[in-house]
């Protein structure tokens, strides 16, 4: 009686030690830092001076919502020069962005593009890091490593690249996308219809006009 016991208690203890053991292998050791793996950052847009544009909007989308670019529409301050926005309070903190939709003006080839994308989280997360602790700039820190903000720049050709920035230097991500030419007459009217008669790009490019004039559009 005692021996069938034993044998039965064996069976059990052998039973809760390979389940224990298939818990530990099982869990992941970056559950709960993934939880609060959140940062303060900003986001921004830029363009090369020689090919400016007109952003119409720009969405940064993440698991803590959907960051908008504001400000002057504008861009052509160079490749990488966006003005950072959008920041609220510098000790509030976020998850990074996942995704981009982004819709806005060509000057360079006189068109409209659009595009919706993924973009490289792992890369975008490892830079925000900082030997594994997550820190937020000071004031007193005017140059610092720790990135800070995201700029999704556009190029001519309606392709787009994404920069990762902290105040002392400016990193530039091993992505590329493209956007497609807008022909949505509905999205092309709220550009044109700052000026009475326009309806093509040809007129809104008119001769006594801006070459890009700063634009106040908001997509809905």
């Amino acid at each position: 009686m005692i021996k069938k016991m034993c044998s039965i208690c064996m069976s059990f203890l052998s039973m809760v030690t390979s389940f224990a053991s298939k818990k530990n292998m099982d869990k992941n050791p970056n559950d709960g830092r993934m939880e609060d793996e959140r940062f303060h950052y900003e986001v921004c847009c830029s363009a090369p001076k020689l090919s400016p544009g007109e952003y119409i909007s720009v969405e940064f989308i993440g698991e803590s919502g959907t960051f908008r670019c504001f400000g002057s529409q504008h861009i052509g301050n160079g490749m990488g020069n966006g003005h950072n926005g959008v920041a609220g309070n510098s000790s509030s903190r976020y998850c990074l962005p996942k995704a981009i939709e982004a819709i806005w003006v060509s000057c360079a080839d006189r068109k409209v593009y659009s595009f919706d994308s993924l973009i490289p989280y792992d890369t975008i997360l490892a830079l925000f890091r900082k030997e594994g602790e997550l820190s937020i700039p000071t004031p007193s820190e005017e140059k610092t490593d720790v990135m800070n903000c995201l700029d999704l720049c556009f190029l001519p050709g309606g392709k787009v690249m994404l920069y990762v920035k902290a105040p002392a230097k400016s990193v530039l991500l091993d992505w590329l996308a493209k956007g497609e030419e807008v022909k949505d007459d509905k999205i092309l009217y709220r550009i044109y219809k700052r000026y009475d008669g326009v309806n093509s790009m040809k007129g809104y490019y008119g001769a006594k006009r801006k070459p890009c004039p700063l634009a106040v559009i908001a997509a809905e």
